[in-house]
């Protein structure tokens, strides 16, 4: 969940009245670094040979016992933590996750006939859930008296809620009918939001609207908000249109409830999967079902491809940089495969790493288009001649889409947003024509970056001076419009994008669209 994967944008107010704008080399010391909204990647659940019955303690293979304790009476205050924290994650009973735990015990001779005290019930399972669940509120919790900056994200799931029904009793007599009422649980699909605290990626809270519309949703989220909006300067959250529509939107919505502008952080990692998305659209079909696609590629990319061999496959150069040892460490086991599944095929068949022929791509899912192009380029490996779709879909994915995700890892920092977005522009002149128009429609539409709030945001950290006193003429220049116009609030709209830029200030015509001053500077003074 992020700017450019989560929003994280601090602001300090406490700027000397002499400040000079034009001096604003130093732009990141005021503005925090961004944090990426990578996806965790979760280790597979183990696997445990079955038993008939983990009642059954004994264990003929007494020479392989280890020295432990055989006091029957001790009590098992072993602390599962992590192994409760697991159970939580996959959504495992408390009495499945307890046999098999004391099932992993038995095997590995902790648990025979002469020592039962590991054996686990759901009971203590139960309580070592609760347990873990308090430590994790204490740890997040935090006292906070001013909150600048928020990052927003939330879906529909499953959710257990109790509800009463109205029940008709009745002794076999109709004289006799009686209604009464019954608490019961049930599942229903709710919404649940989750409100960060950037910078620092704190969590504060999570708020589950009434409805789906985006009039709930704002509303809720100005509920927790509602102690701390003074102060507030900046919002991010992903490209949905329910969240960044420019007239019913959430965040547009809140700024009209605040009566004041807020600083758009919108995710860039999100934003760089659409053209990837619909391109794969058009070159292979649509999607069958939560996990499937129609096309040739989709059909061929299920299953189990790490078991299939690799062929003699044509090597496709990469544009993705090599990235620092403390970012690869940061990376996700899914942007790990991409990353090194990208430098692998550049450098062909001959040198081709074991290790990452048998690791597996990830699933198949429509919400997780990053292991998509992991299968993409799996399946390619495989294969000694390719057909022109998949050699074009891989081509794009070296070339565009990873080189862009890595690149906005490496620098997550708001004053680069614009900076990224211009890279992705510039990275379509490698493309064939043939696919430029669908990737355009889907930059175009998504384009946030390429505002004007945030165009002069990264103008004011530029290396040349030069850059920089522009930077400051478009602020002074927006405040004088702002002091004719005082009344109005401000409307962000996505700016119509030229393709043919040179620089990345230039990616629009600030002389013929709406130009404003980002919230982030509107503490500082023009001296």
């Amino acid at each position: 969940m992020y700017v450019l994967g989560g929003t994280l944008v601090d602001q300090s107010t406490n700027v000397p009245p002499s400040s000079d704008l034009t001096d604003c080399s130093d732009l990141t010391e005021q503005t925090s670094t961004l944090i990426c909204n990578s996806v965790v990647e979760l280790p597979d659940e183990p696997e445990f040979d079955s038993c008939s019955s983990i009642d059954s303690l004994s264990d003929n293979d007494s020479d392989f016992l280890p020295n432990i304790p055989t006091n029957k009476s001790s009590l098992n205050k072993l602390n599962i933590r992590r192994a409760a924290q697991e159970a939580d994650r996959y959504n495992i009973s408390n009495r499945a996750a307890a046999a098999l735990i004391t099932a992993a015990f038995k095997d590995g001779h902790l648990i025979h006939s002469g020592n039962s005290d590991l054996v686990f019930d759901a009971n203590k399972l139960r309580r070592q859930r609760i347990k873990a669940g308090l430590q994790a509120v204490k740890k997040n919790n935090f006292d906070v008296d001013v909150i600048r900056s928020i990052y927003f994200d939330g879906k529909k799931s499953d959710t257990l809620v109790k509800e009463c029904v109205s029940l008709v009793k009745t002794n076999n007599s109709p004289a006799t009918l009686s209604r009464i009422s019954q608490s019961r649980t049930a599942t229903r699909k709710e919404e649940h939001y989750v409100i960060l605290v950037q910078p620092g990626d704190r969590y504060l809270t999570h708020t589950s609207p009434n409805s789906s519309t985006a009039v709930s949703i704002a509303d809720s989220i100005l509920q927790v908000l509602k102690n701390y909006a003074n102060d507030l300067v900046a919002i991010g959250a992903d490209a949905t249109p329910t969240n960044t529509g420019a007239n019913g939107g959430i965040i547009r919505l809140i700024e009209k409830y605040l009566n004041k502008p807020l600083h758009w952080f919108i995710c860039l990692l999100h934003m760089n999967e659409l053209p990837f998305r619909h391109l794969f659209l058009q070159l292979d079909g649509k999607t069958n079902g939560p996990d499937a696609f129609s096309g040739i590629i989709g059909k061929a990319i299920a299953g189990e491809l790490h078991k299939t061999p690799m062929a003699k496959f044509r090597r496709v150069n990469t544009n993705v940089m090599t990235l620092p040892d403390d970012i690869i460490k940061d990376l996700s086991n899914d942007q790990k495969y991409l990353y090194n599944m990208c430098i692998a095929i550049s450098n062909g068949h001959e040198n081709f790493p074991t290790s990452l022929i048998i690791s597996s791509p990830g699933p198949l899912n429509h919400a997780r288009w990053l292991t998509l192009a992991n299968r993409i380029l799996r399946y390619y490996i495989t294969l000694s001649k390719s057909s022109a779709k998949l050699k074009r879909l891989v081509f794009f994915i070296s070339n565009n889409y990873a080189p862009s995700w890595f690149s906005i890892k490496r620098n997550p920092c708001c004053n680069s947003g614009s900076r990224h977005l211009f890279n992705i522009i510039i990275s379509l002149n490698l493309l064939p024509k043939c696919d430029l128009k669908v990737l355009k429609e889907k930059i175009q539409r998504n384009a946030f970056w390429a505002h004007s709030e945030n165009l002069i945001l990264a103008m004011l950290s530029d290396e040349d001076i030069d850059v920089r006193t522009r930077a400051v003429e478009r602020i002074m220049q927006a405040r004088g419009l702002r002091k004719q116009n005082d009344s109005s609030l401000r409307q962000f709209r996505v700016p119509t994008i030229n393709f043919d830029a040179k620089k990345y200030w230039e990616i629009i015509d600030f002389d013929t669209e709406s130009v404003t001053e980002p919230p982030l500077t509107q503490n500082l003074t023009g001296k």
